[in-house]
């Protein structure tokens, strides 16, 4: 959209001064046909270039910052959004709340079905991850098939509140595409489990993992 927007400014802007141009030389009777030929060339070709060049740049852009699968943010650009969000949560005396989520039965989903078939999984958890929450949150890609979900804790938006609308989401994500979705969540609060990013995610993947490992055990009992 930026992009967009840069682009038509600068033809419009080219256009304006091709226009200038003509009009001097038209009242002094000195109408150049191939130099106003010549200039449109030239601007429609710097148009071209311009595009290109903006292209390759959020090309670049993208593929620093994101997963190229799911689209969330990778692991090495979430350190850095994590600090930002500390310096703004220091400002408004809040919390950080940090979710590692996994999705259930991913390894039998790829051996049922076929590679493919994870990807989707992976692009849905994603999808809905980035839409059931806000701007200012931060939703990465950090390894397999975990995902984290970063963000501040308001008055407005708790740990469980955010838990009840991921899993929301992800209840009508697979009733839309008939593909059973799930995860197992682990969280950890920042600064009351840990200072640092690592180690809030190594606590919230040992809560996630003690789940997995008490609904593996509720499974053997039924069983």
């Amino acid at each position: 959209m930026k992009c967009n927007g840069l682009l038509i400014s600068v033809i419009v802007s080219l256009f304006f001064f091709i226009e200038m141009d003509i009009n001097r030389y038209y009242s002094y009777w000195l109408l150049d046909i191939d130099r106003i030929k010549t200039t449109i060339i030239i601007t429609l070709l710097f148009c071209v270039f311009y595009g290109w060049a903006v292209r390759q740049y959020y090309n670049i852009k993208f593929y620093s910052e994101k997963d190229d699968l799911t689209g969330a943010y990778n692991r090495r650009f979430t350190y850095k959004l994590f600090h930002r969000l500390l310096a703004q949560i220091s400002r408004n005396n809040e919390k950080i709340g940090v979710l590692i989520l996994d999705v259930d039965n991913f390894r039998n989903i790829k051996d049922t079905y076929d590679h493919n078939k994870g990807n989707v999984v992976l692009k849905n958890v994603s999808d809905t991850l980035i839409n059931r929450t806000r701007k200012s949150d931060i939703v990465a890609r950090w390894e397999g098939n975990t995902f984290i979900v970063i963000f501040s804790i308001s008055e407005r938006m708790s740990l469980l509140s955010m838990i009840n609308c991921i899993k929301n989401g992800l209840e009508e994500r697979s009733k839309r595409t008939q593909m059973d979705i799930s995860v197992s969540i682990g969280t950890a609060v920042y600064p009351d489990d840990g200072n640092r990013l690592d180690d809030l995610i190594i606590i919230a993947t040992d809560r996630m993992l003690e789940i997995k490992s008490k609904r593996k055990d509720n499974r053997r009992r039924i069983l």
